[in-house]
């Protein structure tokens, strides 16, 4: 497969998946350290990055396998297929073509509209914030001066 092959498939994936299999494959990292990054034991790390393994074959059409769970992510902690191989060996090329693709979005007039609107939110919030908070100490009514509440009680002899 190619690395543009690969990019298409992993961007395609849900976010979640394509982060775990971005730190375990793109990045490197070993099972040990990805399941100390995501607070996981190494079971449950496997059956993430089997689960996400699952979601990257959906994405390059072909349909995974149905074998359970935890014995499929011991096969495939303890071998890749071949896709995943593809993956970690295009390492360098998809990591480019990830910045590339990154470094395009935010050169295009989306980009730009989504920052804008973010900021007119943003300021929106702030300005309802100041103006409930105005309205709600306009609403306060005075309290009456009560002179036996705040002096204290004369000593009576």
């Amino acid at each position: 497969m190619t690395p543009a092959e690969l990019h298409a498939a992993l961007a395609k994936v849900h976010p979640r998946s394509a982060a775990v299999l971005s730190h375990r494959l793109l990045d490197a990292r070993t099972r040990e350290a990805c399941a100390g990054l995501y607070g996981l034991e190494l079971q449950q790390w496997d059956v993430l990055f089997l689960r996400s393994a699952h979601d990257f074959e959906r994405a390059l059409g072909r349909s995974p396998s149905t074998l359970d769970e935890p014995g499929s992510a011991a096969a495939l902690a303890a071998s890749l297929p071949p896709e995943l191989s593809a993956l970690e060996a295009h390492r360098d090329q998809v990591k480019a073509l990830i910045h590339q693709a990154h470094l395009d979005y935010e050169g295009s007039p989306a980009f730009s509209v989504e920052t804008w609107l973010r900021r007119i939110a943003i300021v929106l919030i702030l300005a309802l914030t100041a103006y409930f908070y105005w309205r709600e100490e306009q609403t306060k009514k005075p309290v009456p001066y009560a002179p036996y509440l705040t002096q204290p009680r004369p000593k009576q002899p």
